[in-house]
């Protein structure tokens, strides 16, 4: 590996933290009014994008334990905002859904998040906010697919 990657994955490093020192001042408590929290906004999310999400599925996603989606789904049953089901083709299987309050507290804790970022955003063009956007999802997408590998010592 040359210098100028590590010194780029470093870098990387540090924008990662630092958005996630922003996200979680800032936006968190955006969401829905504190209604839920994060990780609760983040498997909603998920079961918008993925109606019909097992457990296992929201587990590997979340990178989290079965038992941590559990409690989740747990939470988010008990405010009425997530139903979960069995799969009529295959009653081991549980399959968590959004609710329609579920979906309006995650449509207004997205609502709050854009108010909230869009203004930063608003001070960078275009051009250079779509290829950031672009190469930040590449460069989820790449990590996502590479093997993951412990590491090693130097």
């Amino acid at each position: 590996m040359d210098d100028s990657l590590k010194k780029d994955a470093h870098r990387m490093w540090s924008v990662i933290r630092g958005f996630r020192r922003v996200f979680l001042t800032r936006v968190h408590g955006a969401l829905s009014g504190g209604k839920i929290n994060l990780p609760q906004f983040n498997v909603m999310t998920l079961l918008e994008e993925h109606p019909d999400a097992t457990m296992s599925f929201l587990a590997d996603k979340l990178n989290v334990t079965m038992g941590a989606v559990t409690n989740l789904l747990d939470r988010l049953v008990k405010m009425g905002y997530v139903d979960r089901r069995r799969d009529p083709s295959d009653r081991r299987l549980v399959k968590a859904h959004l609710t329609d309050t579920g979906l309006n507290v995650l449509s207004e804790g997205m609502r709050n998040v854009v108010e909230t970022l869009a203004p930063a955003m608003a001070g960078i063009e275009l051009e250079q906010r779509r290829q950031f956007l672009d190469t930040a999802l590449r460069l989820i997408d790449q990590i996502e697919r590479s093997p993951r590998q412990p590491p090693t010592a130097s």
